[in-house]
């Protein structure tokens, strides 16, 4: 008897496959023969042209705003507490033209929060650095042949603000 119920079972699977395969077969085949191709007909579209609008040219005015200076820059030199003082020196290269400031220290150091440079050259360019306040720490900026204005100001952690330098650079001849 097994082996009787082995070959139903492999007969029936033989068969389920052979209508399975033309199903799939007579799937693809169910179109008629009469029928004939229709050419596409090819769409034609029509443009129509863009009304002409004629306008009055208009002139875009851009104002410019500087941006806004910190009002310690228009202040007088004026130098912090002998328990706040730092140092730095400002000098201009007279071969290359560019303006090195360097920090060099002081008591007041560590109660630094911000030291900024501002170098307004004499072709009109006006330029903020950050200088840290770490010894040797430097800034550098491209200068002029002519004067340019270097200012330095020191902002502490108490709140308190000072313009510490305001110096004009120029060319320095050499002695021979």
């Amino acid at each position: 008897m097994k082996t009787s119920i082995s070959t139903m079972k492999i007969n029936s699977i033989v068969i389920s496959g052979l209508l399975l395969a033309i199903a799939v077969l007579l799937a693809g085949c169910t179109g008629t023969q009469n029928e004939v191709a229709q050419p596409v007909q090819p769409q034609t579209t029509v443009s129509t042209p863009a009304p002409v609008v004629t306008a009055e040219p208009t002139v875009e005015v851009t104002e410019v705003t500087p941006e806004p200076v910190d009002p310690i820059w228009n202040e007088p030199v004026s130098q912090p507490p002998d328990d706040l003082s730092i140092s730095t020196t400002v000098q201009k290269d007279q071969i290359y033209d560019t303006i090195i400031a360097s920090f060099n220290g002081g008591l007041g150091q560590s109660l630094v929060s911000d030291i900024q440079v501002r170098v307004i050259t004499s072709d009109g360019r006006d330029e903020i650095q950050h200088l840290a306040p770490d010894v040797g720490a430097t800034v550098s900026f491209v200068g002029t042949t002519e004067n340019d204005e270097v200012m330095v100001a020191v902002w502490y952690m108490n709140g308190n603000s000072y313009k510490i330098s305001d110096e004009v650079l120029g060319f320095q001849p050499t002695g021979v």
